[in-house]
């Protein structure tokens, strides 16, 4: 049996949950997923290093984009590409990632206000 969800989910558009997006990404081998990332800055995004680095081939993924203020699949602002990103806390084997954090730069601000 399967308990029941008893979660609420969160259809603000309002600070701080328009701070939380969709990291997307894409692996070698085509397939495409998604993680959760926090707008620390108008233009860093903080995410997890298993979100970005491939598992299977320990490199960043082949496609990086963030989505910020997803609710029901669907984001008021334009997708924002990637400019740059790198590790936070070097976890010293990329096989390891899931205890460490990385960062993105974005090409483009966002500008989320309180």
């Amino acid at each position: 049996m399967i308990p029941i969800d008893k979660r609420i989910p969160m259809k603000s558009r309002y600070y701080p949950w328009s701070a939380i997006g969709r990291v997307e990404y894409t692996k070698a081998n085509g397939k495409s997923y998604y993680c959760t990332g926090t707008l620390i800055a108008d233009d860093i995004v903080l995410t997890n290093a298993h979100c970005v680095i491939d598992s299977e081939t320990h490199q960043l993924s082949k496609e990086l984009r963030f989505l910020p203020n997803v609710i029901n699949a669907i984001t008021i602002i334009l997708i924002c590409e990637i400019h740059r990103s790198r590790l936070l806390k070097e976890a010293g084997d990329l096989t390891t990632t899931r205890k460490t954090l990385y960062y993105i730069q974005l090409k483009t601000t966002i500008v989320v206000y309180e």
